[in-house]
């Protein structure tokens, strides 16, 4: 068996760009607009690329990340509803430069809108208005969870993840709210106060919004959320239909990322480790969450300052020496297979004021069928 030697974390804050990032913007059904200057009064708006929808598709276009792990631009296709063509959903990696598509993924899912990648690569959308899906592009695979508040299935949906790692949609419906929280979890929506109706939507991670806006403000949207101004992006009217919108850069303001994988448990599934809320000290909001483990299991949460690979039981355990255990009484996954846990940051069991800087690993040990035992995959979380 091959022994991963264990190696120290850097415990650095994650850098933040010096200058504001492009836009990406998907638009007029076959290409990728790039906004630059948009804080400007004189931004430039030019086309990125162009790509081809597969002949005979009558999906629309919906939704555009850039894949964090390749630079590709990941364009999400959908069919129109109550269209008459029998369709399925696409997702297309397409070439940023050339605009040539490398791959399509094909989901079996007739109405998709909104298009989200979150820190560890997983993928989100609404499907049909009742759904929120979870798309694993590197797997080939998706699950869905319920919304606790459907909605009608003509709505368009923008969606964004902020730096709490709450997802945020909004829909052009007039009926109704037309922005909500969505806790990516079990689904559960929050409405939010707002009358912006919206294509597109995307967080900074500075407390603005961006998307396509609708009359009597049109072309995209700047939404600062403290104080519900609305500031057009001049000239971005140029761009068309507003389909999606995406930075360069991605948002990381939850200081988290991913150290590892978990092996699948008797579920089938590798159990995963996320998080909500942020790694800001002063808030001491993070929230840990584990799902896909075996129902009714025991386990509690593991924590280090380091990184290493040991095999234990079925699992990988992957925080080096020293770790501590974190949850004082053991944990029950329930009915659902989920552990949600509450993170104090003024009292991790390796002592002391919580540090700007420092950096803990996190990872949920737990008992599978068989007196055997698992571990989630691993995050890394750098306090700020």
């Amino acid at each position: 068996m091959l022994a991963l030697a264990p190696f120290a974390l850097t415990a650095a804050p994650v850098a933040l760009p010096q200058q504001e990032p492009d836009l990406f913007v998907l638009a007029r059904l076959d290409r990728v607009m790039k906004v630059s200057g948009y804080d400007g009064p004189n931004p430039t708006t030019e086309t990125a690329v162009t790509y081809s929808i597969p002949p005979g598709s009558q999906a629309f276009p919906r939704g555009l990340e850039i894949d964090r792990s390749t630079g590709d631009f990941l364009i999400l296709l959908s069919p129109i509803p109550g269209g008459l063509a029998v369709e399925e959903a696409q997702i297309l990696r397409v070439d940023r430069v050339t605009g040539q598509t490398l791959s399509i993924m094909t989901l079996p899912l007739f109405d998709l809108d909104g298009f989200e990648q979150r820190y560890d690569g997983e993928l989100f959308a609404i499907d049909s208005g009742r759904d929120l899906v979870r798309i694993d592009l590197a797997q080939g695979t998706f699950s869905s969870v319920p919304l606790s508040s459907p909605l009608t299935q003509e709505d368009l949906f923008g969606m964004t993840i902020d730096e709490t790692g709450m997802i945020t949609v909004n829909r052009i419906s007039g009926l109704g709210p037309h922005r909500y929280t969505v806790d990516p979890l079990d689904g559960t929506m929050t409405p939010m106060d707002t009358s912006a109706r919206a294509m597109g939507l995307e967080s900074d991670g500075n407390g603005r919004l961006f998307y396509g806006g609708f009359l009597p403000v049109s072309g995209i949207v700047i939404e600062d959320l403290a104080t519900g101004t609305l500031t057009p992006i001049p000239g971005s009217n140029a761009t068309s239909n507003v389909y999606a919108l995406q930075f360069e850069e991605p948002v990381d303001g939850e200081g988290v990322h991913p150290v590892c994988d978990a092996l699948p448990n008797s579920t089938g599934l590798g159990a995963t480790l996320e998080v909500l809320g942020t790694s800001e000290i002063a808030r001491n909001d993070l929230t840990l969450y584990s799902r896909d483990l075996p129902p009714q299991s025991f386990g509690y949460f593991l924590v280090g300052p380091n990184v290493g690979f040991l095999p234990v039981g079925s699992g990988l355990l992957c925080i080096g020496v020293p770790q501590a255990r974190y949850s004082l009484f053991p944990l029950n996954s329930g009915t659902s297979g989920t552990i949600r846990f509450e993170v104090d940051l003024f009292s991790l069991p390796n002592g002391g004021a919580p540090v700007a800087g420092r950096t803990e690993v996190f990872q949920y040990w737990y008992r599978d069928v068989g007196s055997t035992s698992n571990l989630s995959s691993a995050l890394a979380v750098t306090l700020r």
